[in-house]
């Protein structure tokens, strides 16, 4: 059994000042404090260089002084907060390359669940998920109490597609419910079924298809979760007609989950042009969501 632990070091999280109680802060300085990680907070005051001509300059620069000295105070009250700086790049694109600066292992960010005009245009999130190169924690922000630190999480819905990017998710899952004493519920989404069939699985002819494939995937399923330190977490293979960026925020919501715990491959060109599954369940789940990336 693999026995490494997986706590990030570096951390940077994205200071949305707007947002009454800083959420998001609230949330890096709790995983900061747990894993006894630098954090390093960013506030973009989100827009390019290129349009600063357009921007009053004094307005601009009254801007980066005010959110510099609300992220000051908070420095002096938190040792945990190693740097804070502002920008006035794009928030997604100050964030990335910050996180490559730094060598941060984590990025986290606030976010919103999507109305229609939200996916359509694309938020900060979409842009960081598009262009990631570490991990990043999204932090749901209307769903955190007002007044109050950031609780501990509960109860995760690990996301597999039994496919070998999801290990390393799997497996600092299992690391960080071991240390919070949280449950786990280890998911996999069969979509489209029964429009898709696959060519490899083929029931027996006296064996309906959908309990055969559902036997099958659990198999396997199980197989995954030996072998990523999930054993001991409920297991749930779920078919769907649709697609698993509509059916994981629908489980979420059912077993009262507060972390949705993701794996995926670096991004492609492919992904930035169509979309990928992480931003269809990040934009609509009803709690956090962490996105680990496969290493190498």
């Amino acid at each position: 059994m693999n026995t490494e632990t997986h706590h990030h070091r570096r951390i940077l999280a994205g200071a949305a000042l707007r947002h009454s109680g800083f959420p998001t802060i609230k949330r890096a300085l709790w995983l900061a404090k747990r894993q006894q990680a630098d954090l390093f907070l960013l506030h973009a005051l989100d827009y390019a260089p290129e349009e600063t001509e357009t921007q009053d300059y004094d307005t601009g620069k009254q801007r980066a002084a005010d959110a510099r000295h609300q992220l000051e105070r908070l420095q002096a009250a938190h040792p945990e907060i190693r740097e804070v700086r502002v920008t006035t790049d794009r928030c997604w694109r100050a964030l990335t390359e910050t996180a490559t600066e730094l060598e941060a292992d984590l990025i986290v960010i606030g976010t919103h669940i999507h109305g229609r005009l939200q996916a359509l245009l694309g938020t900060t999130g979409d842009q960081v998920l598009q262009h990631l190169s570490r991990n990043v924690l999204m932090v749901r922000t209307e769903a955190s109490p007002e007044g109050q630190p950031a609780a501990d999480y509960r109860h995760l819905l690990v996301v597999s597609d039994l496919l070998p990017h999801c290990s390393a998710a799997a497996r600092q899952a299992a690391d960080l419910a071991a240390d919070l004493g949280a449950r786990i519920t280890l998911l996999h989404v069969v979509e489209h079924f029964p429009t898709d069939r696959e060519n490899d699985a083929i029931a027996p002819e006296n064996e309906d298809p959908l309990i055969f494939r559902q036997r099958t995937r659990a198999r396997d399923l199980q197989a995954f979760a030996a072998a990523n330190g999930l054993g001991s977490a409920e297991q749930r293979v779920e078919m769907t007609t649709g697609t698993a960026g509509e059916m994981v925020p629908e489980v979420a919501r059912e077993i009262g989950a507060d972390l949705v715990v993701l794996g995926g491959p670096a991004p492609s060109l492919w992904h930035r042009l169509l979309g990928s599954r992480a931003e269809a369940i990040v934009n609509h789940a009803p709690c956090d969501c962490l996105l680990v990336l496969t290493p190498g």
